[in-house]
């Protein structure tokens, strides 16, 4: 990349003393002012635009802005200042100005090839692993649905070896989690994007060729039911739940039936509510009409920070029921997401529950339950919309959303939950 660079440096510097110097006049504000004022907003629409990527993980962030400003950004300047003086004099060349053998002085054309191809390689292989840390990220954060993303990539025309790569990368020893931007980069790549996309409708008209009219058209509907009806699903889904919780009368209740059955262990009712109890629990047990000795409502949280301190990890609490317990475990979006493989983590919950101020019958029961082993319980829920609502709500529900659901990686391979710990509770919530 350094030779890349460097060379671009040359090339650029060789074209401006060659063709045309007064073109670093350009470089005034005065003219960028002006160009504004005589095309107003036309003038965005003809701008390029560059994809700046360094890895944070082999560099701080004090020496990318200082090779960025003092190198990277410079040599670009000159690089494209160059490519102007050139087109001064040759305008016939603009659609190969910078691949031409013209622009390139011809002794170094093909070691230029050689540095351009060896620079390409590097770029790629780095822009796919960013790109699959962001997606990773994202999807972390709840910003997209956990699509089969081997389908996804088939289509694309990624590679098996590469599809392998990408789909296991799991842990905080893969490429993913070397790459972590800041949250707000989420809000900015959003905010672009919708640009970007209002920018692909309005060219759309003067765009020849109808193969990439339908790509554009394509691409605007995908990501746009993508964004609307997910994150729509998602709010109804989320206000379902909090509108149904239970309340402690109706879960003492329940509890308090004489036909309950107490199987000893433990068992992790997992809900996305942090207050409240959820209606997972109300649904599981008029169902099995059971329930084990040791009852913890699990709540996994990615926060918008990247790591959360290990002593904050994990916020216990006792509800004023015998053997109910409410356990809030929170996670970064880098390097640290949920996972539940082993005995380790059920080990690390009771002893953060033995910190509670509780008896010493209690704190047995505690250990006995964990030794009886946990089981895990997750609701599968369906959304479906009721007749009461307009036509475009139900689409948007009955297909669209069900659509990304039915595509979606089941939240128990996130966690990572052993398979024979698991129980999924299948439960449909009518909007």
């Amino acid at each position: 990349m350094l030779l890349w660079f460097t060379s671009n440096i040359a090339i650029g510097l060789y074209n401006i003393a060659q063709y045309e110097p007064s073109i670093l006049m350009a470089l005034s504000p005065h003219y960028m002012v002006v160009f504004f004022q005589r095309n107003g907003e036309k003038g965005w629409t003809v701008l390029g635009a560059e994809a700046m990527f360094a890895d944070l993980g082999h560099f701080s962030k004090g020496a990318i802005q200082i090779v960025f400003s003092s190198f990277v950004y410079p040599a670009l300047v000159i690089t494209y200042t160059g490519e102007a003086s050139y087109l001064n004099k040759h305008p016939d060349k603009k659609g190969t100005a910078f691949y031409s053998t013209s622009s390139i002085p011809r002794p170094v054309y093909w070691p230029m090839f050689v540095i351009s191809t060896a620079a390409a390689i590097v770029a790629s292989q780095s822009m796919i692993s960013a790109s699959l840390s962001i997606v990773k990220q994202s999807l972390a954060l709840g910003c997209f649905p956990r699509e089969v993303l081997k389908r996804i990539w088939s289509g694309c025309g990624v590679g098996d070896d590469h599809q392998d790569m990408l789909y296991n990368i799991r842990d905080a020893h893969d490429l993913g989690d070397k790459y972590h931007p800041h949250p707000h980069f989420f809000l900015v790549f959003h905010l672009n994007r919708r640009g970007l996309h209002r920018r692909g409708l309005h060219d759309i008209p003067t765009q020849q060729n109808s193969s990439r009219r339908v790509g554009t058209i394509c691409h605007f509907i995908f990501l746009h039911d993508n964004n609307i009806s997910w994150t729509y699903g998602r709010s109804k889904k989320s206000m379902y739940e909090a509108e149904g919780k239970m309340s402690l009368e109706e879960l003492a209740s329940m509890l308090s039936t004489a036909s309950l059955s107490w199987p000893p262990g433990i068992c992790l009712f997992c809900t996305n509510l942090v207050n409240g109890i959820p209606t997972i629990i109300r649904h599981y047990i008029q169902h099995t009409n059971s329930v084990r000795e040791i009852m913890v409502i699990l709540t996994v949280k990615t926060l918008l920070i990247k790591t959360m301190q290990p002593e904050e990890r994990f916020i216990v609490g006792k509800l004023a029921l015998d053997g109910v317990y409410r356990c809030l475990v929170q996670f970064g979006y880098y390097k640290d997401f949920p996972s539940t493989a082993g005995d380790d983590y059920i080990a690390s919950v009771v002893a953060k529950l033995h910190e509670l101020p509780i008896s010493t019958e209690e704190s047995e029961k505690l250990d006995s339950a964990m030794e009886r082993g946990a089981v895990f319980v997750m609701g599968r829920t369906i959304l479906k919309a009721s007749k009461n609502n307009k036509w475009l709500t139900r689409f948007t529900i009955d297909y669209l959303y069900r659509f990304f659901q039915k595509n979606c990686r089941s939240a128990l391979t996130t966690l990572e939950i052993p398979p024979g710990n698991t129980l999924q509770v299948g439960m449909v919530y009518e909007i």
